[in-house]
C-alpha cells in the first residue's frame, strides 16, 4: 500500500512540474499568452490587425507582419514580454507593456502624431508625447510607403 501512495506522490509532482513548465513556456509566446490580441499573431504576414484613419496620412495598416516588419517586428524586436529568446532583442517599452497597450499606442500616434524629420530614410514618421503602461516618453511610428506600419519605438 505504501508503495502505491509513493508512486501516485511522483506522478502528481510530476504533472505538477510539467503543467508549471509548460505554463511558463506559454508566457514567452504571444499566440499562446494571456493578452487579449495574441491572435494577431499568425504566419499570414499580411493579415490587417488594425485599419487606422492618420490626420497627416489617411489610412495606414497595422498588419502581423514579420520579423522586419508590422505587430510581429514591434513585439520581437522591441518588447521584452515577447518573444523572451529572440536574439536582437531592445527593450523600448516599459517592462510588462501588454500588447493592447502597444496596439493602443500605436493608434493614438497614427491618429494624431506629428511629422518628424529626424527620422532616417525614405519611410513617413510619426512622433508623439505619451503615457505607456504609467511611463511618459516619446515615440516614433515608422510607416512604408504603401501605408503599412513597419515599427514603432520609444525615442528617449
Amino acid at each position: 500500500m505504501k508503495k502505491k501512495y509513493s508512486r501516485l506522490i511522483f506522478i502528481s509532482a510530476i504533472s505538477v512540474i510539467s503543467a508549471l513548465y509548460f505554463f511558463q513556456e506559454s508566457k514567452n509566446h504571444p499566440k499562446n499568452s494571456e493578452f487579449i490580441f495574441s491572435e494577431n499573431i499568425s504566419d499570414n504576414k499580411d493579415k490587417i490587425i488594425e485599419k487606422i484613419k492618420s490626420e497627416s496620412l489617411g489610412d495606414i495598416y497595422l498588419k502581423s507582419g514579420n520579423e522586419k516588419f508590422g505587430l510581429t517586428h514591434i513585439l520581437m524586436r522591441h518588447s521584452a514580454d515577447y518573444y523572451s529568446d529572440y536574439k536582437n532583442k531592445g527593450t523600448l517599452f516599459p517592462k510588462s507593456t501588454t500588447e493592447k497597450e502597444i496596439i493602443d499606442a500605436i493608434k493614438q500616434v497614427a491618429e494624431s502624431g506629428i511629422s518628424d524629420p529626424k527620422a532616417k530614410g525614405d519611410s513617413k514618421a510619426l512622433k508623439k508625447e505619451l503615457y505607456l503602461h504609467g511611463e511618459k516618453a516619446n515615440y516614433r511610428l515608422i510607416v512604408s510607403d504603401e501605408n503599412e506600419i513597419i515599427t514603432f519605438f520609444k525615442t528617449d
